[in-house]
């Protein structure tokens, strides 16, 4: 399964961008692997941080 979201905020001060996709397969009847990729971007961070970031996760998933 394959999922998207994203969100946006603006105000005078900044502008944030939240972006995460998701892969999830699962392995057998209890268990999933997840792969996702989050985006974000400020368009004003605070001092000494950089505009964008990335995180990249491996789960597995339990199901009870």
């Amino acid at each position: 399964t394959f999922t998207q979201t994203a969100t946006y905020y603006y105000d005078d001060f900044n502008n944030s961008l939240l972006a995460l996709s998701q892969l999830t397969a699962k392995l057998n009847s209890r268990l999933s692997a997840r792969f996702s990729f989050q985006y974000n971007n400020e368009s004003n961070p605070p001092a000494g941080r950089e505009n964008s970031d990335t995180v990249t996760r491996a789960t597995l998933v339990y199901s009870f």
